[in-house]
């Protein structure tokens, strides 16, 4: 349960004390953020509960509503023609006021249903296109989607719905998700600009701990990649991408590569902090 899992992350960054390192810092942020994440995730369950658990058939359908409000907004966004990007700008006074709240809606409800009740999607695996072509176009769509954060937790959602070929993660395989990325005319053709455009959009998000917010939506991102990356049809739509927008791959390539730097020495500090505390606790055993 991703409750429990959360509490054990705050259990680990407890643990880890709160010493001076160039970890300190890190610590205390992130010790904030799961303790708000866990309290967040307590409240979705226990309204969610109420739907998916309720077993009356005639109570509305979250995943038909989440799908029609997708519907709507594709509509609204590409003015009732085929979904195609780039979006026309500067948008609607209708979509401005409209598709943000909304789509931070479709995204609860849709996270939610995957990780409490995936039976629940799996029933309704056939509404599902529309939601992910409003994905794919809102992570595409800075300008029409301005919170950084609301485009992270559409790759949160797409990483729960992508295709899994070899059980990683402990996530479990669903070959009709599968098959609706395998099948999917827009997925094929803007996926792979999406996860790199979002890749370098994380950089900077105005918050104070956007250094590490960026980690998680970029996880999600490159889980996605490693996903597809047998699929044909994906992979010649990454070598498109490079044909017309080399800096965007390069950019995603240099702040990958920054990425592992800084995770890296973080980790060789880490374990020389690890390796004084060793230390110390052997000299107190030697001295009893």
């Amino acid at each position: 349960m991703r409750i429990n899992e959360l509490r054990s992350q705050v259990d680990r960054v407890q643990s880890m004390g709160a010493g001076m390192g160039p970890l300190g810092g890190f610590r205390e942020v992130m010790l904030k953020k799961l303790e708000k994440e866990t309290l967040e995730e307590a409240r979705r369950k226990l309204c969610y509960d109420v739907y998916l658990i309720e077993n009356d058939q005639d109570d509305p359908d979250l995943i038909s509503f989440a799908a029609a409000s997708s519907s709507y907004l594709l509509r609204l966004l590409c003015f009732g023609k085929p979904p195609e990007l780039p979006l026309s700008v500067p948008p609607s006074m209708k979509a401005a006021v409209q598709v943000e709240a909304m789509v931070d809606d479709i995204v609860n409800i849709m996270i939610n249903s995957l990780r409490y009740d995936p039976e629940a999607v799996d029933r309704s695996v056939a509404l599902i296109d529309n939601i992910l072509t409003l994905s794919v176009v809102a992570i595409n769509s800075p300008l029409h989607f301005k919170n950084p954060y609301l485009r992270s937790r559409l790759a949160e959602l797409l990483w729960l719905m992508a295709p899994r070929t070899n059980g990683r993660h402990g996530m479990r395989r669903n070959t009709a998700y599968q098959a609706a990325f395998e099948s999917h005319p827009f997925l094929k053709k803007y996926l792979m600009r999406a996860i790199f455009r979002l890749y370098v959009d994380v950089e900077t998000t105005g918050s104070s701990s956007q250094f590490y917010d960026k980690f998680s939506s970029r996880f999600y991102l490159s889980d996605i990649l490693m996903e597809l990356w047998d699929d044909q049809h994906y992979r010649r739509s990454l070598h498109e991408l490079v044909a017309v927008n080399e800096r965007l791959v390069l950019n995603t390539i240099n702040m990958l590569l920054n990425d592992a730097n800084w995770l890296l020495d973080s980790t060789l500090d880490t374990l020389q902090e690890l390796h004084g505390l060793q230390v110390c606790v052997r000299q107190i055993d030697s001295s009893k």
